[in-house]
């Protein structure tokens, strides 16, 4: 992993989802213009060995807090696939976070270890704990993690990346409704997820993005232009006297005690584009300032996505359970990494057509 660049997800599956590192893809690792990794010196090895590939067996689910000689945890909160177990390569890796990683993570894994118990969540979070070290140190200052988990591991997760990067790099914890519907017997429907979003500076690349309307916002666009462009109508008027605005304009008087909110000059030109909307007499109204719906910026994303789910007939799908769809990997990519490089990434989310 270290010294590597580009997109990557690493994870296990629980009840159908997986837990995932999302990072802007690089060009190569020596020249990555991306806000991600920074290569590391070559005299500078990972620091705990990597787990060998997964053998991933969806038809085999296990308690997720089953303890390890077999017997039922009472805690048998959901269901784990048959991919982490706490076996010796588990111990071996939470030895080594113990006594090689930073002496806060080594304390704090053992403090995991201490409550959780030795289990299959805890090989997971064992595993997690040693690559989010390393994910860390190669990331560059301007670099961001998202790291996508389901509620049944978030809390740890938090607990383990707050200790990694510092409680003041968690930015969001972004919630995200993967699905429209989820029938979970003697419980509410479990239809959302969680990407935990951390920085490693405060030097981090990051473009607000726009988010959607809500139905209430919609409506204050009620009005159709003939080409088809929703647009209101808004106040020309603001409130106090001005010798140089409180003045009749086109057979118009903005009030007592108010004022145009443009010059004159810049009216007329609002008029003559068509931008103000007039009485059947021809005057301008003095709430007849049309702005349209496509020429706003719109709402800032917030940390509640609805917008992006991968629905059973989605032409991208690949049959893969835990797949993420392209368009919530095209947000995180454009809201973390730099326009420029957009169109030079080798990423599918970015070329495809």
């Amino acid at each position: 992993m270290a010294g590597k660049c580009g997109s990557g997800t690493i994870g296990a599956k629980q009840t159908g989802r997986e837990y995932s590192f999302t990072q802007p893809p690089c060009l190569a690792a020596d020249n990555c213009p991306f806000s991600c990794f920074t290569p590391p010196a070559p005299a500078c090895p990972p620091r705990f060995p990597s787990r060998p590939a997964l053998q991933l067996q969806p038809s085999t689910y296990n308690v997720l807090f089953r303890d390890e000689s077999g017997h039922d945890s009472e805690a048998q909160i959901a269901a784990f696939e048959d991919t982490w177990h706490w076996d010796r390569q588990a111990e071996e890796t939470y030895k080594e976070l113990v006594t090689e990683a930073p002496d806060h993570v080594g304390r704090m894994i053992a403090a995991l270890r201490e409550f959780v118990g030795p289990n299959q969540m805890m090989a997971y979070l064992v595993m997690m704990a040693a690559r989010l070290v390393e994910l860390h140190r190669v990331l560059k200052p301007t670099g961001s993690l998202y790291l996508h988990c389901d509620p049944t591991a978030s809390h740890y997760l938090k607990v383990i990346l707050d200790t990694i990067f510092g409680p003041s790099k968690f930015l969001n914890e972004i919630t995200w409704k993967r699905t429209t519907a989820h029938n979970d017997p003697e419980r509410y429907g479990r239809i959302c997820d969680r990407l935990l979003y951390y920085s490693k500076s405060t030097e981090k690349t990051f473009h607000p993005l726009g988010g959607e309307y809500s139905k209430e916002q919609l409506t204050r666009y009620k009005y159709v232009d003939e080409a088809g462009r929703r647009y209101r109508a808004e106040n020309l008027t603001a409130p106090h006297f001005s010798e140089t605005r409180t003045v009749i304009w086109r057979g118009q008087h903005p009030g007592n005690n108010r004022q145009w909110r443009f010059s004159t000059e810049r009216l007329d030109e609002l008029f003559e584009q068509g931008r103000i909307l007039a009485r059947r007499d021809g005057i301008p109204r003095k709430d007849g300032l049309i702005e349209y719906l496509d020429e706003s910026e719109g709402p800032v994303l917030q940390d509640l996505w609805t917008d992006i789910t991968l629905g059973p007939t989605a032409g991208e799908r690949l049959g893969y359970p835990t797949q993420k769809p392209l368009e919530l990997l095209e947000r995180i990519i454009r809201a973390s990494s730099n326009r420029a490089t957009w169109s030079s990434t080798h990423s599918v989310v970015v070329a495809r057509p």
